[in-house]
Order: C-alpha cells, then structure tokens, then sequence
C-alpha cells in the first residue's frame, strides 16, 4: 500500500513536532515537515523529509501561495495539517486552488477562533461567557484584563490594576479586548468532532506552568458537567472539523469562563496521545471519510516540558569502541540511553564493539543483564595490562568510555574522538527509530 503524503506546515514549533511525533511510526502516513525559516525541523525529520524556505512561505508574503502549490507539487503532497492559528486561515481561504486537503475546521469557525472581539460576541450570553468591557468607563472594579483581539498564548495580555494603566494598555496594545479578570485554575480541553458533526471526545488538563503561552506542566483532569457543557455548547455554535481545544479560567465563583478557542490541534494535546486519543490521526482519518473508533485508557497522566538539545558531530565514524563496566551498566544496571546508541548504530551499519577490562565472567555478566552477545560485531575481552589504544586500528572510530586516563590515551596515540557517559548524548540523532 502506497502511504499518504502529509505536510506538517510549519513544522518546528513544539505543537508541530508533537504531531510528527504522533505520525512518525504509523504505516499509513508518510510525513514531511515544512518551514519559512530554520529551525528544529531538521534535527527530528530525516533526510529528504523535510523543506527549508524562506520569506515566501510566511502567509503575509504575496508569493506565498506560489511558493506552497511548488512544494506540494513537488512532494506529492496530499494532505496539509497546519500548526497555527494564522496558517490554519489562510490555507483555508487558499483551499480551493490547492491540490492537498487543509486539516482544519470550516473558514468561519476559524475567523471566529482568529479573533477574540468576533468569539466573545458569537457567545453573548452563554453561562461561560466572561465579562467584556468596551471602553474605559464600563470598567468600574479592577483588576481587569487586557489582551489583543488577534494572537495567540499569552503574548501582549496583562493584568491592569487602574483606569490610568488601562487607558495606558489600551494605546499599546493592538484592537484591544478588555475582561474581566479570571483569578482561578486554568484549563485547556482538547476535543475532536467528526465529519458528521459529532463531539467525539472531551479531554481537560490543568494547565499548571505556563511559560510564553505554553503549558510546560500540565496534567489531565476527569471530564466535568460544565466542562462538558462549555464543550458540548461551543460545539454547537461553530462547525468543527477535526481536532480542536479551548482554554477556560475560573472567576471569584469558581465558574469556568471561556478565555479562547482554537480550530486547531494543541500543543499539549500530547498528553492525550499517551493515553489513546491520537488527534492527528483521528483527524486525517475523518478527512478521508473514514469512521473513527475511540478507546481512552481510563487513567491520569502528568506531563512535564522542557528546552531540548539536539547535536550533530562533523567526524564521520564507522566503529565504535564501548566499555563495560560503568559505561554500558552503571550500578549494576543496563545504561538504556547508551543501549539507544548502540541500537541505533545497528539500523546505520556501523560496527559496534564491546572493549572491556570486566574483572568476572563476562559472557554471565551479559547474561545477568539480558544483553545479547551478538549485539555487538566483535567481543574484546582484556584479561592482562595491555592499554586499550592498542586494539583500536581504524581512523574511523569513536570510544565511549567512562574512564579517564583510558580517553586520554586513545585520544592522544589513536586520534580519534572520545566521549564520556554523560556525552552519548551528542551522538544520538532525533530523526532515527
């Protein structure tokens, strides 16, 4: 069966790289990543899979849409799951004239989701509706708050605490929206509706620490009534397509009030992933017209984000030299990040070679620790004084091991690298199994 290209576009955000994450492995799907600039894109995508442009493929360029159609036609590209809120509308006007289908909600649902002033007037009136103010003089209690009408996260919203640092805000901000201000628990709820218009699945988690409009600590919480009501309410006022969320935070009352709503997948939708609800793939199979089933694992799950490193090592190696003892098993357990490594050296066909001094019988040690003896290309077992350099003859090589003065050595009568355990780190590549 051929696989269905998708485009990830843009694709180095952390909500774009939690979707590749949720395509990666599956044998329906073949994925490419897009972006205007660079970024993590090419750490995580393999080679040939993934497409730096430039300025043209920022949605407000005039070429914009020249430059995605010669993309999609080069890459055969069927589908394209946009990962902002901006990118989401613009694909949407730009359906029609191109050859790949857009995975989002309906053009309306997303100028609404675009722009706050249009949302909280769609939902006048509904129970989790927040206050908003239209000027200065409607507001007589502060703290208020104030926000962009366009924008997404926290970016450009404060808290005011006078009419003088209102009417301040209100100059320095962009199509100011001013509400009430939420003092409780926020939330996100991530939801996917079908094509029938169905409200598939309701999934809240606390957002818990949120650093520049993302939720770093996040964990899922059990559905409510209101939370299904705000849910199910949402859902009959505006056409969904596919994944969506919204963010609520509670007033002085401990009622739910609605801060905004996206047509899109969010990023820390991840979190439900792990538990079975997979929204990029639900969402490209109801784009396909297929009938999708839901099975949650009924449990709770914490998530925790953090700033990433990927590395990439400008010395090509074919061999690489392991030690044994606090090298491959650290107190007296297997070490798995290097167990990674040496993984995945054998998918790229490098010769993996064990290099030890083990004191004990080192075929039981192996044994004792469920590590194959034909992990490894060649065993070598040194029983007397003989320095480690002197078995290693390629140029090509690398050594990973724990012990100083054995890095040393080799470092300095082979010329080769040396890593220490806390360096294999480097050496493993994100777009690898």
């Amino acid at each position: 069966m051929e696989r269905i290209r998708v485009l990830i576009f843009p694709s180095g955000s952390e909500g774009a790289l939690d979707i590749y994450h949720s395509l990666r492995y599956n044998l329906h799907f073949d994925v490419y990543g897009l972006s205007g600039k660079e970024n993590y894109t090419d750490y995580a995508y393999p080679e040939g899979k993934f497409i730096y442009g430039d300025e043209r493929l920022f949605v407000d360029h005039p070429e914009f849409e020249n430059a995605l159609t010669a993309v999609i036609e080069r890459l055969k590209i069927q589908y394209i799951i946009p990962t902002f809120d901006n990118v989401a509308l613009k694909l949407s006007e730009l359906q029609s004239r191109l050859r790949a289908k857009v995975i989002t909600s309906p053009y309306e649902t997303l100028l609404a989701a675009s722009d706050k002033r249009r949302m909280y007037k769609d939902i006048v009136g509904m129970s989790f509706a927040p206050k908003v103010f239209h000027g200065v003089d409607e507001v007589s209690k502060y703290p208020v708050f104030i926000k962009p009408a366009k924008g997404t996260g926290s970016r450009g919203a404060r808290k005011v605490c006078s009419r003088n640092e209102l009417e301040l805000a209100i100059e320095a901000t962009s199509e100011p929206v001013i509400t009430e201000y939420l003092t409780g628990e926020e939330i996100s709820v991530d939801c996917f509706t079908d094509r029938f218009g169905m409200l598939r699945f309701i999934g809240p988690r606390v957002r818990a620490r949120v650093w520049n409009g993302i939720s770093f600590r996040a964990r899922t919480i059990p559905v409510t009534g209101e939370i299904e009501e705000i849910a199910s309410a949402l859902n009959e006022r505006f056409v969904f397509r596919g994944a969506w969320f919204f963010q609520a935070k509670r007033d002085v009352c401990g009622k739910y009030k609605l801060l905004e709503f996206s047509a899109r997948q969010a990023t820390n939708s991840s979190l439900y992933t792990k538990l079975g609800i997979n929204f990029s793939l639900l969402s490209l199979f109801d784009a396909m017209e297929y009938d999708v089933k839901i099975i949650p694992n009924d449990c709770q799950i914490e998530q925790e984000r953090c700033l990433r490193a990927a590395y990439r090592i400008d010395f090509r190696y074919s061999v690489v030299y392991i030690d044994f003892d606090d090298t491959l098993i650290i107190e007296n357990r297997v070490n798995t990040n290097l167990m990674r490594f040496i993984y995945q050296c054998v998918n790229m066909g490098k010769k993996v070679v064990l290099l030890t001094r083990h004191m004990h019988d080192l075929e039981e040690s192996l044994v004792k620790h469920r590590i194959a003896k034909l992990l490894f290309n060649q065993i070598i077992w040194i029983k007397d004084d003989t320095p480690k350099w002197e078995y290693i003859q390629e140029n090509d090589a690398i050594l990973i091991d724990n012990y100083f003065k054995e890095r040393e050595e080799v470092q300095r009568l082979c010329g080769i690298p040396v890593f220490d355990v806390d360096a294999v780190d480097c050496l493993i590549s994100e777009c690898q199994l």
